[in-house]
Order: structure tokens, then C-alpha cells, then sequence
């Protein structure tokens, strides 16, 4: 038994390096093929993606992705795991009614791998459990995704995106005359004084 094993596996070395490697023109029209295969999927996932967000489905958004899939959003700490991408969705939509728009530029297909990058529009209203002084938002920002194909299904492994206005300036701090030891204008709550 141990022979015949042991034939098999020297068969198929042998196999394996009579096969020509791909080319670079090969690799590219295989590449093509599978970007063809697998845009309209990431396409329905997109439009998924924006039908779970109108109807704040973060559970749905959350299976979108792997079991360790990761949002990294701008300015804050990545967002690992189904049940945390859950959470944060609920909280996104805990704002108020939120409406997304996706579109794909470019995808990239290798076997089981894929990168898709584009834009997207995403709008709040403000409702009835918005945080207190909540102003609507309308934003306009940029992604790019990082694909694992998983039996035969497109899921999201990890998810960046930022906005592409730019961020409002800080406001300046007020400044107010020290009284008490008659420097002039100074910035409140400077505490670098000698």
C-alpha cells in the first residue's frame, strides 16, 4: 500500500513539473475571466448591501462578511468579527434612517481572491431617536474591499472606506484676558504657564 502511495505522489511531481508555468498574457486573460465570473456577484452583494442598510439589517450586512471579516473605518479602531460588525452597524443605524449608494470602478480577480474599489454616497435623517442636536449627513467617500471566495461564495474579508471631503476645521479655541495675573489674551485652559 505504502508503494502505491509512494508512486502516486512521485507521478504527480513529475506531472507537475512537465506543466508549463502561465504566462503573463495567460494570467491576464485568466484573470479577465474570473473578474467577468465574479463582478455580477459583487454587484448583487453591493445592492444587498444597500437594501440591509434602508432597512437597518445589521445582522444581514454582518453574514456579508467572514467569520473574521474586519471594517476598518476612518478614525477609529478595527471592527473585527461578525458579531462586533454587527454591533457597529446597529449603531450606525441607531443615528436615524440611513440610505447607502455603492459603486464598483475596478475589481481585480485572482482564484479565490478578489479587490474591488469604488465610491459610495451615505445619507442620515435625522429622526425621532437621534442623538440630541443630530444634524442630518450626507456623505460622499471612497473604499476598497478585500474579497475571500468561501464555498463557492464572494464574502467580504476586510472593508476600508473614508470620505473624500475634506474634514471640518477644528474650531479655534476662545480666548479670554487672564485677570489675575494681567498677561493679556491668552488660550482657555492653557495650563503652560511659568
Amino acid at each position: 500500500m505504502r508503494a502505491v502511495v509512494s508512486a502516486s505522489g512521485a507521478l504527480l511531481l513529475v506531472l507537475a513539473g512537465c506543466m508549463k508555468p502561465e504566462t503573463p498574457e495567460q494570467a491576464q486573460a485568466r484573470m479577465s475571466r474570473e473578474v467577468a465570473a465574479a463582478r455580477p456577484a459583487l454587484d448583487s452583494i453591493a445592492r444587498r448591501w444597500e437594501r440591509y442598510t434602508a432597512a437597518a439589517q445589521a445582522d444581514s450586512i454582518a453574514m456579508l462578511f467572514t467569520e473574521q471579516g474586519e471594517q476598518l473605518p476612518p478614525n477609529a479602531k478595527p471592527v473585527v468579527g461578525r458579531p462586533a460588525i454587527q454591533a457597529f452597524q446597529t449603531q450606525s443605524f441607531g443615528l436615524g434612517a440611513s440610505s447607502v449608494s455603492i459603486s464598483a470602478d475596478e475589481v481585480l480577480v485572482n482564484g479565490p481572491l478578489a479587490i474591488s474599489r469604488g465610491g459610495y454616497t451615505y445619507d442620515v435623517k435625522v429622526g425621532p431617536h437621534s442623538p440630541p442636536g443630530m444634524k442630518a449627513v450626507a456623505d460622499t467617500g471612497k473604499y476598497i474591499i478585500h474579497w475571500h471566495q468561501v464555498g463557492g461564495k464572494w464574502l467580504i474579508a476586510d472593508m476600508a472606506w473614508n470620505r473624500t471631503s475634506p474634514c471640518r476645521p477644528p474650531r479655534h479655541r476662545q480666548q479670554s484676558r487672564n485677570r489675575s495675573h494681567g498677561r493679556g489674551r491668552r488660550f482657555v485652559g492653557r495650563t503652560d504657564e511659568k
